[in-house]
């Protein structure tokens, strides 16, 4: 029991923290931005409304909890904002599966040229929409954990029963 107990902590502890972060630009993360109307898309803006500010691959390091969909998204709008980008692209998106727990992807930030009138979010992005994909993600996810959580004892059944020889 006390071999079980171990290890589900060392599962546990591995499985904390924030997804991993990889810029291609300075920014003073020194005040949070909530909302400032940006623009979500999924197909790369024409070079003739918007210019690119810069982007940002959001990742999972093998240790990361706190990153759905919902949750990335709003990292990724606080991080557009605080540079001063209108347009997001979210692009490469790899939603949670075998390999990671989180939601990937790569975004990358615009600002409208001077006289461009603003273009609307993509429907792929509405609230309702993102729900009704992470619950379908929670519900993989917890299949996942079942068996991830049947092969560690399993696991445990094998070295206790070994070692009892």
């Amino acid at each position: 029991m006390a071999r079980l107990l171990s290890i589900s902590l060392i599962l546990i502890s591995f499985a904390s923290g924030s997804p991993a972060v990889y810029r291609t630009y300075e920014v003073d993360k020194t005040e949070k931005v909530n909302d400032c109307g940006l623009t979500l898309v999924r197909i790369h803006p024409p070079d003739s409304i918007a210019d690119k500010i810069g982007e940002i691959l959001i990742d999972d390091f093998g240790a990361s909890v706190n990153c759905s969909e919902e949750k990335t998204l709003d990292y990724i709008k606080n991080e557009g904002c605080s540079v001063g980008a209108q347009i997001v692209l979210i692009r490469e998106i790899k939603r949670p599966d075998n390999e990671s727990f989180c939601y990937r992807c790569v975004a990358v930030f615009y600002k409208y040229k001077p006289g461009v009138n603003p273009i609307k979010t993509t429907k792929y992005f509405d609230e309702m929409r993102i729900q009704k994909r992470e619950q379908l993600d929670r519900k993989k996810q917890i299949r996942r954990t079942v068996m991830l959580v049947a092969t560690v004892r399993h696991i445990v059944y094998m070295f206790t029963c070994h070692g009892h020889r």
